[in-house]
């Protein structure tokens, strides 16, 4: 497990299971001053910066929306990822473990701040209690949840820098000793997916095959692993390579029905790709998987060229045109953002 982290609080995390979550936030500057909401819980005072959990059936930006809504009465008009960013921390709200994983945009708002009406069931309801405007000289000295967010904010403070993935400094602490499992992954909740895209010396990519579509390599992040470890881990499993991640180039929100594996229930799948390269183990096209994981579909990994690919069924179909612009030596600035696969696929 790769669980060095923050405690902002400076208290013990309670043992249990780790819980990921996935949180959209939005990075908001006004004549010069940045949005952030203040928490109080159990005599801690802490800010973030205005935002919530993603919800299943929900797209990064409609989640965006909704929360700045619910939480400043600002209207979202555009947003752009900023960060994609990771840590581990004992959860502000109940000291539990939990794995955060945050999509940060940049966002252009309009309207009159003010706090919102935060849902009751929600557990910042009763603690949420102001909006504030804060310089980048206030910045520093203010307590922001997650740990080491603020000085990221600072070095780049309305900057319009490519999107890039984040894993936020942190502090040794004993959380990793309070871990004592992982809460699994259920249909009906967000699932988040990393994927690799790698290109051999004669520029084919690495294809996972099956009997009726052709994916990149990859697969579920555990709760208890970071993204980039959960594609190492995945395709050392697929295929014996060893790789070491490079860039996170893509982020996609994709809905999907595979009722053979997930059942009636579509699938909300939140994608992570990066490109990869070998570092080592030894090729081998048969997955090492559990029968059970594809149950009696015939998968294989294969080096296949961007035609060959073309011509076949490759899933998510947004994808090939960024893949075909990969293979002709173009690559974007910085990490992209879209939700294609929610209108492609019911």
């Amino acid at each position: 497990m790769h669980l060095p982290t923050d405690n902002a609080f400076n208290e013990p995390c309670k043992p249990g299971p780790v819980r990921l979550r996935i949180r959209v936030a939005g990075i908001i500057v006004q004549d010069e001053k940045l949005l952030v909401t203040g928490y109080s819980i159990n005599a801690h005072r802490f800010f973030s910066l205005p935002g919530g959990g993603q919800e299943y059936g929900e797209t990064a930006e409609q989640a965006l929306r909704r929360e700045l809504d619910e939480e400043t009465a600002l209207k979202l008009e555009d947003c752009e990822l900023a960060y994609v960013a990771e840590t581990f921390f004992p959860d502000p709200f109940d000291a539990e473990p939990l794995h955060l994983i945050g999509l940060y945009f940049r966002a252009k708002v309009s309207g009159e701040s003010r706090l919102g009406f935060v849902s009751p069931d929600s557990p910042e309801a009763s603690i949420m209690d102001e909006l504030r405007w804060v310089s980048r000289k206030e910045l520093k000295q203010l307590p922001l949840y997650p740990e080491g967010l603020s000085a990221v904010l600072e070095a780049d403070w309305q900057s319009c820098s490519p999107a890039h993935y984040l894993r936020l400094p942190a502090k040794e602490n004993r959380i990793s000793e309070q871990i004592t499992g992982r809460k699994p992954w259920r249909n009906g909740k967000i699932r988040p997916r990393a994927a690799g895209i790698l290109f051999d010396e004669q520029g084919r990519l690495l294809i996972m095959e099956g009997s009726q579509h052709l994916a990149l390599p990859g697969g579920g992040v555990e709760a208890d692993e970071l993204i980039p470890a959960a594609l190492v881990r995945e395709i050392e499993e697929e295929c014996g390579l060893i790789v070491e991640t490079e860039r996170l180039l893509f982020v996609n929100d994709n809905r999907f029905r595979d009722p053979t594996f997930f059942g009636d229930m579509p699938v909300h799948e939140l994608g992570f790709y990066w490109t990869a390269k070998v570092v080592g183990g030894r090729y081998d096209p048969t997955p090492r998987l559990e029968r059970a994981e594809y149950g009696e579909d015939t998968i294989r990994l294969i080096w296949m060229t961007i035609d060959e690919i073309a011509a076949g069924n490759f899933y998510p179909r947004w994808l090939l045109p960024r893949l075909q612009e990969l293979a002709a030596g173009k690559r974007p600035e910085g990490t992209l953002y879209s939700n294609n696969g929610f209108t492609e696929s019911q």
